[in-house]
C-alpha cells in the first residue's frame, strides 16, 4: 500500500505517495482533475436512453466500460434540457469504425477494421448517439458544445461526426489517462 498521497511531482507529472513511491497510474490532478464519482442515478437503458433496434446490424453495448456508462447521464440531462426525444445509442462495440489517425487501417469489413483501426469502439470505450432528431445544425452544435463542456474535463472526447450525412451522430469516447513508466523508488537522504 502507498499509505496516501504526499504531493504532486510536476517534473514527472506523477503523484508522490507518502512511502516515497510514485503512483503508476495517477497523473497530477492539475493535468486532469480527479473528480468524485457521480452520485446521480445512472440512466436506465431502455427507458432513459434507448438502443437502436436493428436486427441486421445489432448494437453491442453489453460490455461498455463504466466510464462510458457514466457519460450517458450527461447525455440524457442535455437531451432533457433541450426538450429532445429520448437519446438513442446507434453504435457501441460493433460496426466499422475507421480511425483517421491510423493511415494503415483496413476497414473494408468489420473484422479487418477491428484488427487495424484502433477505434475505442472495439475496446468498449465509445458509443455513438443519434443526432437526427435535433432539427437544426445550430442546435446540434449547441448540444455538442454542452457535451464537450461537461465531458472533456473528465477525459472524454466528443464530436458531431459525419455532419449533414445519413451517418451523422455524436461520437463519445473515454480516453483513459496515459500511464507513464513507473519511476524507481527514491532513496532516502
Amino acid at each position: 500500500m502507498h499509505s496516501g498521497v504526499s504531493r504532486c511531482d510536476q517534473s514527472l507529472d506523477r503523484l508522490l505517495c507518502n512511502d516515497e513511491t510514485y503512483s503508476p497510474s495517477c497523473p497530477c490532478s492539475e493535468r486532469r482533475p480527479i473528480l468524485p464519482p457521480s452520485t446521480k442515478v445512472p440512466p436506465i437503458i431502455g427507458k432513459d436512453i434507448l438502443v437502436k433496434d436493428d436486427k441486421a446490424h445489432p448494437v453491442h453495448i453489453e460490455h461498455l466500460r463504466q466510464e462510458v456508462k457514466d457519460s450517458l447521464g450527461t447525455v440524457t440531462d442535455i437531451w432533457k434540457a433541450h426538450d429532445l426525444r429520448t437519446p438513442v445509442i446507434t453504435s457501441g462495440n460493433d460496426g466499422v469504425h475507421p480511425d483517421e489517425r491510423r493511415p494503415s487501417r483496413d476497414c473494408s469489413n468489420e473484422a479487418r477494421c477491428r484488427a487495424t483501426s484502433g477505434s475505442r469502439h472495439y475496446q468498449d470505450l465509445a458509443v455513438d448517439i443519434h443526432s437526427k432528431d435535433i432539427k437544426t445544425m445550430d442546435e446540434k452544435l449547441q448540444v455538442e458544445g454542452e457535451l464537450k463542456k461537461q465531458l472533456d474535463p473528465r477525459g472524454y472526447y466528443v464530436k458531431l461526426e459525419d455532419r449533414g450525412t445519413k451517418n451523422e451522430h455524436f461520437h463519445i469516447q473515454y480516453n483513459p489517462p496515459q500511464v507513464n513508466k513507473i519511476v524507481p523508488k527514491r532513496s532516502k537522504k
